[in-house]
């Protein structure tokens, strides 16, 4: 039976932290059909901070994972090494935690390693060091990152495979020629099943357009805001914001937006959020920066049109052959051109019916969390091929 070590969020994720993004919902999921598989999953929540003994399985939504501590107090006859071996890797750190915390970590981590005995680790952290750790506790330990984040990770070289979310992604980091192009693929997030279920919303029952992520500047909703403000035409279009708590809400400048029909939803189950996206005209995400965005996923899955972060939507639409949306980079684009391309898509045929069924059956068709899984364990044993 394989083993696998995971490292993703626990008291960062999603379910117990309704803050958590599509990382930590992608990163369980993946976690929880290992095990329902059959393989022996437990996860390591790196730099989480727990002190303590091993958290048992089930917990939670049946999760199926133990989860150990990720600090531990080194016993006197490690400690002078752990130390040396703390001290060395300060020098190559890209975060710099304080040197207690790095021997505890250390600690925690070989015991980890002693007791589950892994066959391979699967980090989902690209930008933490874990696998300075992890080479210096056992450096032939197979490991996989995937890379979720769209700033490049740290210390790439270390891996012995990197999982890129789209095309885009993995030219930008892993380009042809490179030494890392061989040793990287591209999978392509899921979503949850519920909304790759139900009957698709016609047309004529759609309102409002919808914004989903926390009122960031990366995630773009000051620009959304400023194409409604400076466009009369759009002032009547209502906006939907989920994915922001109440007391954002009431504390963000943009509930004194006056002429806007602006809403805050809050943070909503996927239950609420698919009924929110499969009754929106159109979801409007215009980000500076994602990696492979969720949320515009779970739209599409709901035949919900996107305007959205541009490498994203343009390889999609290039995948399937026609057009789901519209590409936005809020980095090149202004707020003037985000209002056009609304205008555009609200007097187009993206909302159609029959469109709107397209890119639903195209969506639920790819973004499984079945072929996820099974991808990701063909990326295991053609590791542990190589290994062995």
């Amino acid at each position: 039976m394989m083993q696998i070590l995971q490292v993703h969020p626990f008291l960062r994720g999603e379910g117990i932290n309704p803050a958590a993004g599509g990382k930590s919902r992608v990163s369980r999921s993946l976690t929880q059909f290992l095990g329902q598989q059959g393989v022996k999953v437990a996860l390591y929540p790196f730099g989480e901070g727990i002190l303590g003994e091993q958290i048992p399985a089930p917990w939670g939504d049946d999760f199926v994972a133990p989860v150990f501590p990720t600090l531990s107090f080194p016993d006197r006859r490690s400690f002078l090494h752990l130390l040396r071996t703390a001290w060395s890797l300060r020098r190559k750190m890209c975060r710099h935690p304080g040197m207690q915390e790095t021997v505890f970590s250390l600690a925690s981590l070989r015991n980890v390693l002693n007791e589950f005995r892994p066959d391979l680790v699967h980090n989902h952290f690209a930008r933490s060091d874990f696998v300075l750790f992890l080479r210096a506790t056992s450096p032939r330990l197979p490991v996989v990152l995937t890379h979720h984040t769209g700033a490049k990770g740290f210390h790439l070289e270390l891996y012995d495979h990197i999982i890129f979310l789209s095309q885009w992604m993995q030219e930008q980091f892993a380009p042809v020629g490179s030494a890392l192009r061989s040793q990287s693929s591209v999978v392509y997030y899921p979503v949850e099943d519920i909304f790759r279920e139900g009957a698709i919303v016609p047309s004529r029952d759609r309102q409002a357009v919808v914004f989903v992520g926390r009122p960031t500047r990366a995630k773009g909703l000051d620009v959304l805001i400023e194409a409604w403000r400076n466009e009369p035409k759009l002032q009547q279009l209502p906006i939907r914001v989920c994915g922001s708590s109440e007391e954002e809400a009431t504390d963000s400048r943009w509930t004194r937006e006056k002429g806007i029909d602006l809403r805050f939803e809050g943070r909503l189950s996927p239950h609420q959020l698919m009924e929110v996206l499969s009754h929106s005209i159109l979801m409007v995400n215009p980000s500076r920066l994602e990696g492979f965005s969720v949320a515009v996923l779970e739209a599409l899955c709901c035949g919900t049109p996107v305007i959205g972060w541009a490498p994203q939507i343009a390889e999609i639409q290039s995948r399937w052959g026609f057009e789901v949306g519209v590409p936005f980079d809020a980095r090149a684009q202004s707020s003037g051109d985000l209002a056009r391309s609304v205008l555009a898509v609200l007097e187009g045929n993206l909302r159609s019916t029959e469109r709107s069924a397209a890119i639903a059956e195209h969506a639920r068709q790819d973004f499984s969390v079945e072929r996820y899984g099974r991808e990701n364990q063909t990326i295991y044993q053609s590791v542990l091929g190589l290994h062995s």
